[in-house]
C-alpha cells in the first residue's frame, strides 16, 4: 500500500530529531511520501527511490524530495553517502537474499538505518502495483535478528517492529 503502517511515528521522529548531525536522508520506496512528511523539518536534504512510477505524480513526490529516483533499489548504484536511510515497510516486499544484499549495500553508504517491518502480514497486488506483494509473509523478529544481528530493536507492537543500526 502506498501508505505505510506508521504506528511508530512519534518514536521514529523523537529518535531521529535528537541526532542533529543527520542532515541527509535517503528514503527507500517513497510510496506516498510519509517519511518526508515526518522527517523533513529535521533534515536539510531528502532523496528517495520509488519503483512504482505512477506514485511520483500521484503524490507530488518531486515537489517534496530534493531528488527522486524512479528505479528498483536492488539495481540502484549508490554514488553518495547519506546520514540516514529509512526503510518503512520495505523488507517484507523483498526475498530474503534480496533483503540481505540491500541492507549490506546500504550499510556502506550511510551512518544509520531505520527499518520498520510488519511481521506475519500477507499482502497481494494492490492499486495495480505488483511491488505491493509481500514475499516474506513468514518474517518474524527472530528471523530478522538471525539475518541482521547488528540491528537494535527500538519498539514493537502486535504487528509493527522498528529497528535501528548505527555505525
Amino acid at each position: 500500500m502506498p501508505y505505510s503502517l506508521h504506528n511508530l511515528n512519534d518514536l521514529l521522529v523523537n529518535d531521529f530529531k535528537d541526532k542533529h548531525i543527520w542532515q541527509t536522508v535517503f528514503d527507500v520506496w517513497i510510496w506516498a511520501g510519509r517519511t518526508y512528511d515526518l522527517l523533513r523539518k529535521y533534515s536539510w536534504r531528502m532523496e528517495g527511490i520509488e519503483i512504482h512510477r505512477i506514485y511520483i505524480p500521484e503524490f507530488d513526490l518531486e515537489a517534496k524530495y530534493d531528488q527522486v529516483y524512479v528505479w528498483d533499489v536492488l539495481q540502484h548504484t549508490f554514488l553518495k553517502h547519506y546520514d540516514v536511510v529509512v526503510l518503512g515497510d520495505v523488507l517484507e516486499h523483498l526475498g530474503r537474499d534480496e533483503a540481505k544484499t540491500l541492507l549490506a549495500n546500504l550499510k556502506k553508504i550511510c551512518n544509520a538505518i531505520y527499518v520498520q517491518i510488519p511481521y506475519l502480514h500477507t499482502q497481494w497486488v494492490e492499486f495495480n502495483n505488483i511491488y505491493e506483494v509481500h514475499k516474506q509473509n513468514d518474517l518474524t523478529h527472530d528471523l530478522f535478528m538471525e539475518e541482521f544481528p547488528w540491528f537494535k530493536l527500538l519498539w514493537k507492537d502486535f504487528i509493527l517492529w522498528l529497528y535501528k543500526w548505527q555505525s
